[in-house]
């Protein structure tokens, strides 16, 4: 009996560990999607403001800037005109102004 009792809390320790790993690297996906918060931030704009110049509600704005969703290429390019950045700004994590 106590071996099955073993083997299951074995199971269960792996099923967290396996699902903290995959937050991990959701998270790490997620992070690599988008700058637009980070960019917002550089240049103290909020997402009310952003919501505003784009006709979007600030709902929306926020779920981009917390990668829950992601704008279109369209709307990509919309945003880094209303910033007056280049697009690849607000999608490649590791680039500079």
């Amino acid at each position: 009996m106590a071996n099955i009792e073993l083997m299951e809390q074995r199971e269960s320790s792996n099923l967290l560990e396996r699902s903290s790993r995959e937050s991990r690297r959701h998270n790490q996906q997620n992070e690599a999607l988008n700058r637009l918060r980070v960019v917002l931030a550089e240049q103290d704009k909020t997402n009310r403001w952003l919501a505003e110049q784009l006709g979007k509600t600030e709902h929306t704005i926020s779920r981009w800037c917390h990668n829950k969703s992601q704008p279109s290429v369209a709307q990509l390019n919309e945003i880094a005109n209303v910033l007056n950045v280049d697009v690849r700004t607000l999608m490649t994590p590791n680039m500079t102004k």
